[in-house]
């Protein structure tokens, strides 16, 4: 005798919602390529399904913040 189990899809939204519950917001991913953000820029990218500010200080280190503007 065997089951038969329906095909579990997922779509974009379910992920996101694993990966925020999982804990992996927590961790470092590659949003984009460093040269991305010139020296004195910044950039906006949507990450994990919130924007956030990409900008390089002074002493040209990268920085990321939420964009809560």
């Amino acid at each position: 005798m065997t089951s038969m189990t329906p095909t579990k899809t997922t779509s974009t939204q379910q992920t996101a919602e694993h990966i925020y519950a999982t804990g992996l917001r927590n961790q470092w991913h590659p949003v984009v390529p460093s040269h991305f953000v010139a020296p004195g820029g910044m950039r906006r990218v949507t990450a994990l399904g919130e924007t956030w500010l990409l900008f390089r200080r002074a002493d040209g280190t990268l920085h990321m913040l939420a964009d809560r503007c």
